[in-house]
């Protein structure tokens, strides 16, 4: 245990330090490059209090590599930065030291991939550096499988862990919840043997620092990206920050425009899907979260969505419902962004086009 940790937490500097940093975070949400929206404002600072909640829950509940549990952060009230509303996001904390065990039933998502990260989103690291299609699995009776990260190689299912390893993500695509069956997945570190340790002032260091830094990082990322956007309206671009682009799956082509529409007015996108296994396209805020899709039509995806027929596809972004069987709701935002996701190993990349209409 750092002497500078135990210290520090238990003199309360550590807490006064985190306290005073996300004061400081929240004048990202004054920041000129987010406007005067009012909507904008109030849903930065509620930005701020998921990213608190993310962290705690990241940094200190499942942090411990040592005793992993696989754990959803990312869900209806956690928005990541650009998050998909269609997929499952599963993370735990490992330490490429280490070997791991994955072990359950594969669902029946449209995909599912396998991640290892090294070091944290918006924390440094070097990002992606191993992917698994769940295509590749080698499954037993009813889908069951193991899946063995690091140690010595293993014929079958194995990912090689590089000693900077720090995560395990993994993406289910669920294109149609009423339909399509989330996997029943486990994770246990090889060897482990006794309950997690005490907690000590190291980690409530760790977690507090790590936490502040995190929602700083990401705010300022998705301030920046967003103001980025707007410069260039109504045009899709491949314009990732390279903090988020190296975190990314390589099987997802990802393209986002920005929007600004009066209320007589729509985003009209044209686009040819690709072969793929799976497409969508969702609406964000300002802030790159996507909007409320509990209670709003924000995403479309290859199981939903009306083709032409031709088989290309045409979305429709507007206030109102302008009648088309592909509209997706702004939820009384003004403006926002608009993604469109291609996945899957083979799958091939189409940039929309976009323009503005009136209703």
């Amino acid at each position: 245990m750092s002497e500078d940790s135990r210290s520090r937490v238990l003199s309360g500097q550590t807490w006064s330090e985190f306290c005073r940093g996300l004061e400081a975070a929240g004048q990202k949400v004054l920041d000129a490059r987010a406007g005067e929206d009012e909507l904008d404002r109030v849903e930065g600072y509620r930005l701020l209090t998921r990213f608190v909640r993310y962290g705690f829950e990241s940094f200190l509940e499942y942090a411990d590599p040592q005793t992993p549990e696989l754990h959803c952060a990312t869900h209806e009230t956690i928005k990541i930065i650009m998050e998909n509303p269609d997929s499952l996001y599963l993370g735990a904390r490992i330490d490429g030291r280490n070997a791991y065990r994955v072990w359950g039933t594969l669902g029946t998502a449209s995909w599912t991939s396998f991640n290892v990260h090294a070091g944290g989103f918006g924390a440094g690291g070097r990002g992606t550096a191993a992917v698994l299609d769940a295509k590749d699995l080698a499954l037993g009776a009813d889908r069951k499988f193991e899946l063995f990260l690091g140690g010595p190689e293993r014929a079958g299912n194995w990912i090689a862990l590089p000693p900077d390893a720090t995560s395990l993500v993994i993406r289910q695509n669920l294109a149609d919840r009423a339909r399509e069956i989330p996997s029943d997945l486990k994770i246990e570190r090889l060897g482990a043997v006794e309950p997690p340790t005490p907690l000590t002032p190291e980690r409530i260091d760790h977690a507090l620092t790590t936490t502040v830094g995190f929602l700083t990082a990401i705010t300022e990322m998705a301030l920046g990206w967003g103001s980025f956007l707007e410069q260039h309206p109504n045009t899709f671009a491949d314009a990732i920050p390279p903090a988020a682009e190296i975190f990314r799956d390589p099987n997802i082509a990802f393209h986002v425009a920005w929007f600004e529409l009066a209320e007589d007015e729509a985003l009209v996108v044209d686009a040819r899907p690709p072969a793929c296994d799976y497409w969508m396209f969702v609406v964000h805020n300002r802030w790159l979260e996507s909007l409320d899709y509990r209670y709003h039509r924000i995403t479309l995806n290859d199981t939903n969505a009306v083709l032409e027929a031709d088989g290309s596809l045409r979305v429709v972004v507007a206030h109102r419902d302008p009648g088309h069987p592909n509209w997706l709701e702004t939820a009384g935002h003004r403006h926002g962004t608009l993604g469109v996701r291609w996945v899957g190993s083979a799958a091939g990349d189409v940039i929309p086009r976009a323009r503005v209409e009136k209703i």
